[in-house]
């Protein structure tokens, strides 16, 4: 598919990042290393002027993509980022992403190619929101992750929250759930953890309420280690989920209403929605239920 854009008052810079991306970058690294020039140092306004980024990444690194993601946060703070990581149609196409900074370079496959990812800078009369929704509720106690493997791609040790306790890999509580103390099929329960996911934490600190970015589970086993298709890091307050596609329909309600009260209280009221981008992945829509 194709999306074609009118932003009147708007300043759009195509930008590529480099395979050396750092975390800490500044603003003058990304303005001369990946061609941000003076994108983020207005001042933003809500509802009169924002910015934002749209990332498009490749999928062979998934940790750069998380430097890319850390990074651009710590430059510019107040800027939005939304975007998705490049698929495939099938296992044997391999993703590509690319960016035409000008057309005098379309030409030029070097300059317009990246293994690692490629964006546009959005900065005036916009505003941009971003509405998530998981497609999973949580199930059980929260976690902290204590020890991690595969570049944090494996949970090796995670604490209990509530009591303190250590646990090596998944918990054995989650299959003494599943399995009815072994009136269950293992084999059965198996299947059942194929609809189970890993929530992390958006908050360092556990609360009442707390919010989660729900990662798949490549593969669980009783008193084995947990591997995620996402990296972790040690002290990051994990909870295991239960794909719901009723609660997911829920939350979006939820999650547009809020969008909604928030623009009211900003100053917003009586601005449309000019346009939506849908960014859907293998793990949502029908695939995920």
């Amino acid at each position: 598919t194709v999306t074609l854009g009118y932003l009147p008052g708007v300043k759009v810079v195509p930008f590529s990042v480099p395979d050396d991306v750092s975390d800490s970058w500044s603003r003058k690294d990304w303005a001369s290393k990946a061609s941000l020039g003076d994108f983020g140092t207005e001042p933003s306004k809500a509802g009169s002027r924002e910015s934002a980024v749209l990332l498009l990444a490749h999928p062979s690194d998934p940790l750069r993509t998380q430097t890319v993601l850390s990074g651009l946060s710590f430059a510019f703070p107040d800027t939005k980022i939304v975007g998705g990581v490049a698929g495939t149609v099938s296992p044997d196409h391999e993703a590509r992403v690319f960016m035409f900074p000008s057309l005098a370079k379309a030409t030029d496959k070097a300059s317009c190619t990246s293994t690692t990812a490629v964006g546009l800078c959005l900065e005036g009369e916009i505003a941009v929101d971003a509405v998530v929704a998981q497609g999973a509720r949580p199930i059980g106690p929260n976690f902290e992750v204590t020890e991690v493997a595969e570049g944090g791609r494996q949970i090796v040790k995670m604490k209990e929250l509530a009591s303190g306790a250590d646990s090596e890999g998944a918990p054995m509580m989650l299959f003494d759930m599943c399995g009815f103390m072994g009136l269950i099929d293992m084999a059965d329960v198996q299947e059942a953890l194929g609809f189970v996911a890993m929530g992390v934490s958006l908050n360092p600190l556990e609360e009442e309420d707390m919010e989660y970015i729900v990662r798949p589970i490549s593969d669980l086993e009783r008193d084995g280690p947990v591997l995620l298709t996402q990296p972790v890091r040690p002290g990051q307050i994990v909870r295991f989920h239960v794909r719901d596609g009723g609660n997911a329909t829920a939350e979006l309600d939820s999650l547009y209403l809020r969008w909604q009260l928030e623009r009211t209280s900003k100053g917003s009221e009586g601005m449309v929605p000019a346009g939506a981008m849908m960014f859907a992945d293998e793990y949502r829509g029908k695939r995920m239920f």
